[in-house]
């Protein structure tokens, strides 16, 4: 399980379209919710699984079906770039990218025709992936343009019907606060105020003003600690 971050935004009633979408509820009803994807939409190809399963796909489709050599396959990707190079290091194995290699001939010997057929398919879409959209499922691409695992959870909008001008809403997100969704909010010129808190007691504050961004640390809070008025 992750440490959840609790993320307390107020956001311009104008750009309200950039944060939210509408969805109908248990009860038939239409509500809004926090979507990153309303304003950094994630291409669907990336909608693929994460897992070990990936290093081997993309092996399987570069070295076409394993009828080449590994050399050639090195050699295929040093062409390719360092991203996808990336995609078989490993800090904790010197000896990963030998090890993807016999993986994936294992993993293949246990597999029918056709499910072969769509194991180099799934290589040949993760190739894609990293070529056009810099990273081989969602899981990289939400880290690196929203900045958290998942897309907002439990998200609930608390509107003031006198505040003309903007909206509050209360959202989670797992192990730390959207860092880069907000940037690209900013760019758009988006004007918001976040404050976040991870359940440990880490915290700090997100804001975007005509166009600006900035962000900062707030103080670490110890358990039962009680936040100053101001």
């Amino acid at each position: 399980m992750p440490n959840w971050v609790t993320n307390h935004m107020r956001v311009s009633r104008k750009d309200a379209h950039n944060v939210f979408r509408t969805d109908i509820n248990d009860k038939g009803e239409a509500e809004s919710v926090v979507d990153f994807g309303m304003a950094v939409p994630m291409p669907p190809s990336l909608d693929i699984t994460s897992s070990s399963l990936n290093e081997q796909s993309l092996y399987y489709f570069l070295s076409e079906k394993l009828t080449l050599c590994k050399e050639e396959v090195v050699r295929k990707i040093e062409r390719l770039g360092v991203t996808v190079k990336r995609l078989f290091d490993n800090r904790y194995n010197d000896n990963w990218f030998d090890e993807v290699i016999n993986r994936t001939g294992g993993y293949t010997d246990t597999l029918s025709e056709q499910e072969q057929e769509e194991f180099f398919a799934d290589g040949k879409r993760i190739l894609f992936n990293i070529l056009n959209y810099g990273a081989p499922t969602w899981y990289e691409w939400h880290l690196e343009h929203w900045g958290c695992k998942w897309n907002a959870c439990n998200s609930e909008i608390s509107e003031d019907e006198s505040d003309e001008e903007d909206i509050i809403v209360y959202f989670e997100t797992p192990w730390g606060p959207p860092t880069e969704w907000c940037q690209a909010l900013a760019k758009l010129g988006v004007d918001f105020y976040l404050d976040w808190e991870e359940e440990q007691g880490y915290r700090g504050e997100i804001y975007g003003y005509d166009g600006e961004y900035g962000e900062e640390e707030l103080p670490f809070r110890e358990d039962g600690e009680e936040e100053e008025d101001e």
